[in-house]
């Protein structure tokens, strides 16, 4: 594995672990501005 391959599969393991705690954790939320009812990116929201 090049080391490219590996910085983007780090990356991708990121955005997964962001996801999770904006769907879980009021306090990740609030800090990027996300209501308690909107939805995050990935989830019909636009970047």
């Amino acid at each position: 594995m090049t080391r490219w391959q590996a910085s983007m599969q780090s990356s991708v393991r990121f955005e997964r672990q962001l996801m999770e705690q904006l769907n879980c954790n009021l306090l990740v939320r609030w800090f990027v501005g996300l209501g308690i009812d909107d939805p995050a990116c990935g989830e019909g929201r636009q970047p």
